[in-house]
């Protein structure tokens, strides 16, 4: 596996044999190996980033033979036909999360009648006085982008009165 203008060993391109399941990826100095092959003729298609697709056809495999097939990539530019949008979506199970969590996005709070962010918190469910479903008031963290605004001595918040909400 070649660069066709270079010479030089193409690692990581993807060799698959037409009409079958099996293929191989080329290591660091170009070379692959496809074992298992039942004896017949194949196609066999090299293809890579950057370089034209190449397909060797007519390969034979026999039992017990190692088949060389010898593969010359040149390169290609790729060229987009148009923008692609992708639209960032939230999971609804957080699979990595070991505790009850209530994000509250900057868009909720915009709608929302308050001017404070301890205001945001009474309107969750289960939270009252400050307190997180009958538990003590210094065990929550409150955080704010990230950036916890629970006091670690008292438990009491910060107050963010210029806070944009």
């Amino acid at each position: 596996m070649v660069d066709g203008n270079t010479g030089e060993a193409l690692p990581f391109v993807n060799i698959m044999v037409e009409g079958t399941t099996q293929g191989a990826a080329s290591d660091i100095d170009g070379y692959f190996s496809i074992i298992g092959l039942r004896p017949d003729n194949y196609n066999v298609k090299a293809s890579a980033i950057g370089y034209n697709s190449q397909t060797v056809t007519g390969v034979r495999v026999s039992i017990d033979l190692t088949t060389e097939v010898n593969f010359e990539l040149m390169e290609t530019s790729i060229e987009l036909k148009g923008e692609v949008v992708v639209i960032a979506t939230r999971p609804l199970i957080t699979k990595d999360l070991t505790s009850s969590t209530a994000i509250v996005s900057g868009d909720d709070i915009s709608v929302l009648p308050v001017t404070e962010f301890q205001e945001v918190l009474q309107l969750k469910a289960g939270i009252v006085g400050g307190s997180v479903r009958g538990g003590r008031s210094g065990e929550v963290v409150y955080a704010i982008d990230g950036v916890p605004v629970t006091d670690v001595y008292d438990g009491s918040t910060a107050p963010f009165r210029n806070y944009n909400l």
